[in-house]
């Protein structure tokens, strides 16, 4: 149980306490997952997605939005 202040809990916005597994719209067949203190990536169908706290770059997807309350698709440098 965790607090998700910060969107890392997918959801569409800051859901409060999750008690249990939520369903992350916008993600296929998920493989993987790693979630931490402010945000939360998974492997959807091969493709990295990150979603949660940003204010330092965190989701990795080249901004600094506060927060990503839905998943982003991460693309690696060639």
């Amino acid at each position: 149980m965790a607090e998700t202040d910060k969107g890392q809990a997918g959801g569409g916005k800051d859901v409060g306490t999750v008690k249990s597994p939520t369903k992350i719209e916008g993600l296929g067949k998920v493989t993987a997952i790693r979630t931490d203190t402010s945000t939360s990536c998974a492997m959807s169908d091969g493709e990295l997605y990150c979603w949660g706290a940003n204010t330092t770059g965190g989701v990795g997807n080249g901004t600094n939005e506060d927060k990503i309350y839905s998943p982003v698709k991460i693309n690696f440098p060639a």
